[in-house]
């Protein structure tokens, strides 16, 4: 039976999936809108509720005696919330390594960089030291043969032969 056989339409559904579904969209749209504003503390904000959210949905599905079918999606959609910020800080080492072998970038590449990126740059320049040396350490392991990765007290950048190019400085 295909998923979409089991589905029932009712009034009562349509009025609660309707505003989910526009409050999702309305906070995606926010979410885009702010990141290069407000990116350096909204990635952080976002990633802990998330985890302490999927901790919660997780206590509620696994160890409530009653399991209910909401929290259990509600726990996978935490989940992916929490999976996709990782990655997009993940995503870090692999766009610096594309910024330094593609050298230079084209400037609509450099913009989009800045603009996703920027508010990662600005998480790992402050930091505490042991995981700013932690995320140096993995954006270097990045660089290509030739890139040198630098870092300053307030800034990071790379410098290829022939060119540099700085993430964030401050």
């Amino acid at each position: 039976m295909p998923w979409f056989g089991r589905i029932r339409f009712s009034t009562r559904t349509l009025l609660l999936l309707t505003p989910a579904v526009a409050l999702a969209v309305a906070l995606a749209v926010v979410l885009v809108q702010a990141w290069p504003s407000h990116g350096e503390w909204l990635g952080p904000a976002v990633l802990a509720g998330s985890f302490l959210l999927t901790t919660a949905l997780g206590a509620a599905v696994w160890i409530a005696p009653r399991r209910q079918r909401w929290a259990r999606r509600a726990l996978i959609g935490a989940l992916a919330v929490l999976l996709s910020i990782g990655l997009l800080y993940l995503s870090f080492g692999p766009a610096c390594w594309a910024m330094a072998f593609y050298h230079p970038p084209p400037p609509a590449a450099a913009r989009l960089f800045h603009h996703v990126y920027g508010p990662i740059a600005t998480n790992v320049v402050f930091a505490p030291p042991r995981l700013r040396e932690a995320c140096v350490a993995y954006l270097g392991w990045w660089m290509p043969a030739g890139a040198d990765f630098w870092e300053v007290d307030r800034g990071i950048g790379f410098n290829v032969p022939g060119w540099s190019y700085t993430i964030i400085s401050y």
